[in-house]
Parts: C-alpha cells; structure tokens; sequence
C-alpha cells in the first residue's frame, strides 16, 4: 500500500511477538507511552510521516502526555492517526 519502513513500538511483550512474527518492522521497540518518566528516545524524533496509536485511548481517559509524546515522533507536516473502540454502555 506504500508504505515501507515501518517500526513498532508497544509496551505488551504478546504483542510485540505478534508484530515479531509479521516480519513486517523493520524496528519493534518496548516503550511505555504517556508515563511521566517516558523518555522517547532520540532516534525517534521528527522522524515519522504517520504515528497510528492503537487502543491507547480508552473509556478511561486520557492522559495529555500520551499525545504529546507520539507528536515528538512526527516530522513537520505528520499525521497523528487514532483507532479505538470505545464502550458506550
């Protein structure tokens, strides 16, 4: 679909095995998202077009750090791209 380069970067060791066995990343990387101590680190700044977050907003809330930390991601002129599935019972 055009899209090439893609990295991974989740805090659930299943999922990352699950991202490990596509064989579709080029890098998978644990890293806890929205914590306050959370350092993104470096190598991932202004670097990506698109951050699609998946089910890390929730009928929880939602913690303003998350946001925040996924923009450091982006280059200028990114798409910061949301799915969730919330329960409105």
């Amino acid at each position: 679909m055009g899209f090439f380069r893609l990295a991974g970067m989740d805090v659930s060791n299943s999922l990352m095995q699950i991202a490990r066995d596509k064989k579709v990343y080029e890098h998978l990387e644990k890293v806890v998202f929205g914590e306050e101590y959370t350092v993104i680190p470096e190598a991932h700044h202004d670097k990506y077009d698109f951050v699609i977050s998946a089910s890390m907003i929730n009928n929880d809330g939602f913690d303003e750090n998350v946001f925040l930390h996924l923009l450091k991601c982006l280059k200028i002129g990114g798409f910061v791209i949301f799915a969730t599935k919330l329960n409105f019972h």
